[in-house]
């Protein structure tokens, strides 16, 4: 299941097309899209805001996975406070966190700065398993997390 390092674009990036539809590269999947822009008052926290894009894409067989950005995500956009360190908002990241859902909760550790490339095969992969939880699932996607990190690490070479 892993991807050939070479067939990684580093020009893909996520968009999100509201109402529902999350785009992974050029693969569009219909999804459930959040949007959230806080902007603190100088009494709260100080001035700044928190920038986080959001998308859970659903499939038949009850799985899903939640696809983040922004503030404080593991992605492109991991800065915290993005206006003290004058960065701008990426809407269209090249990498994002993605977390695994079942029935609307988290059922893994969330892994972070994935490219679309690695985000499709996990989506693909997901859509095809059983509706039914059981011990075989979670072992997977711990194994598919030990792989994308070997992905990653070959790809620094």
């Amino acid at each position: 299941m892993d991807p050939n390092p070479a067939e990684i674009d580093d020009a893909e990036t996520f968009r999100l097309e509201h109402p529902s539809t999350l785009w992974v590269g050029a693969k569009a999947y219909p999804a459930q899209v959040y949007s959230v822009t806080k902007e603190y008052s100088q009494e709260e926290l100080g001035e700044w805001a928190l920038y986080r894009r959001q998308a859970r894409v659903w499939f038949e067989n009850r799985w899903g996975l939640s696809v983040i950005w922004g503030s404080g995500t593991y992605s492109t956009n991991d800065y915290y406070r993005l206006d003290i360190k004058g960065l701008p908002f990426v809407e269209e990241p090249t990498t994002v966190e993605i977390g695994l859902l079942y029935d609307d909760g988290l059922v893994s550790d969330v892994v972070g700065y994935l490219p679309p490339a690695v985000v499709r095969l996990v989506l693909d992969d997901v859509a095809q398993w059983s509706s039914v939880p059981n011990q075989e699932i979670p072992v997977r996607w711990r194994s598919l997390d030990r792989s994308l990190v070997r992905l990653l690490d070959a790809g620094d070479d």
